[in-house]
């Protein structure tokens, strides 16, 4: 073998090890877990204020269902939202230090925010419907939550306009709808959508319950990119489950992380940096925040 062959040979071998190294990195920075929250007991529904700092979620380390907000970068844990009542489902309200959930009194859930800067909690509005699930407009002025008046056999997709004190029903089905969110520019509304056969699948529609799009299968909370771009959301894969990210219109899905254990609503960072969800570890549900960029 001469020497230009010998030379080209080499160049081959070290060309295939430095790709070989770099997939290997990437693939380990991909899915490097950036830190467990420090608080006892069971953690779901994380949700990320605008400025990627803090992250509120649900928590019964009290034997209750609590909300908390952990300061991300000073490792501090606050339970803002406690009483005897189950408080659930949390979401910042934008642009706001306020917080918005639903609180369960005689198995009828109502929408309450907490201002974190006082502490004060009140209804969102008062009307006689079950409102669970919440999730604000980016201008605030309207809501939408999983509803049920005394004459529907299902939730159903309401919103509500906290300026003219209108009720709306959005969108109906023959089977449950629930977890609605608005898109980080509030024309979109992602939800699950429930047949009455119990097969569960992810749809969108316009901010009025219009144009609705049959999206893809999947469980449980949904969560929008921070540029609307994609669809996040977790499902059985086999024997495993695996948080996805799905384009509006079910193209280009992509599989973010995979786990033996279940896995569930996640939501990515303001950023895109980071996806926050929660994993079922010796039957607890703990969050977990990795680094997806």
């Amino acid at each position: 073998m001469n020497k230009n062959r010998i030379l080209l040979s080499l160049y081959i071998l070290l060309s295939f090890i430095s790709l070989f190294s770099f997939k290997n990195m990437k693939s380990q920075t991909y899915n490097q877990l950036k830190s467990d929250i420090p608080i006892k007991g069971n953690q779901l529904y994380p949700s990320w204020k605008g400025n990627g700092k803090f992250l509120v979620f649900q928590t019964d380390s009290s034997g209750n269902w609590d909300i908390a907000v952990w300061d991300i970068d000073n490792k501090l844990i606050k339970i803002v939202a406690n009483s005897i009542y189950p408080e659930q489902h949390p979401q910042w309200v934008p642009g706001k230090n306020t917080i918005v959930y639903d609180l369960t009194k005689n198995f009828e859930p109502q929408l309450y925010e907490t201002n974190l800067l006082n502490g004060k909690s009140t209804r969102v509005f008062n009307r006689k419907i079950k409102a669970k699930q919440p999730s604000f407009s980016s201008t605030r002025q309207l809501i939408v939550f999983s509803g049920k008046t005394d004459f529907d056999n299902y939730w159903k997709i309401y919103s509500y306009d906290l300026n003219y004190d209108n009720l709306n029903l959005l969108t109906s089905a023959n089977g449950n709808v629930d977890f609605p969110l608005f898109s980080p520019k509030g024309n979109r509304i992602v939800f699950l959508q429930q047949s009455p056969l119990r097969k569960q699948f992810f749809m969108t529609s316009n901010w009025y319950g219009r144009e609705k799009t049959n999206l893809h299968t999947g469980r449980g909370k949904p969560a929008w990119s921070s540029d609307g771009w994609r669809i996040f959301y977790a499902d059985k894969n086999g024997l495993n489950w695996s948080v996805y990210s799905v384009r509006e219109d079910g193209t280009g899905i992509r599989e973010i992380y995979t786990s033996s254990n279940a896995l569930k609503c996640p939501a990515p960072s303001p950023n895109g940096k980071f996806l926050a969800f929660s994993e079922k570890i010796n039957n607890i549900w703990k969050i977990k925040i990795i680094q997806i960029q």
